[in-house]
């Protein structure tokens, strides 16, 4: 729990009192995240580019900031030239829904998968 960054921290800490559990999994998603974002610093060239495609979740009634969090791990990891675009999926009909245990599903139920995603672009320095 250390090692995640200050938008990570955040986001744990809100689920935390909510779900435990849940919190404890979340840390361990975006500590994977803080990793890949290094393992591409490695991976890259100066001047090469990483892009992602990420969407915010929303878990036990909380947004969360999945975009915020790659985007300050790229950051703190040497890449600058930061751009993210927000695109909207008018054509999520697979599996538009989440049962209450978070998983995806095609059955209607009160909570939906997000309706937008991020393209996040840096470049390495």
């Amino acid at each position: 729990m250390r090692e995640l960054n200050p938008v990570g921290i955040r986001i744990v800490f809100s689920l935390f009192n909510r779900d435990r559990a849940l919190a404890e999994a979340v840390a361990a998603y975006l500590l994977d995240m803080q990793r890949v974002a290094a393992r591409c610093r490695q991976l890259l060239r100066p001047g090469g580019i990483a892009v992602f495609v990420i969407g915010n979740a929303q878990l036990r009634g909380m947004q969360v900031d999945n975009a915020g969090h790659l985007a300050r791990s790229l950051l703190e990891t040497g890449f600058d030239g930061l751009k993210i675009v927000r695109r909207n999926l008018a054509n999520k009909s697979n599996t538009p829904y989440r049962t209450p245990t978070g998983r995806l599903s095609a059955l209607p139920t009160p909570t939906t998968v997000y309706g937008e995603e991020h393209i996040i672009m840096a470049q390495l320095s």
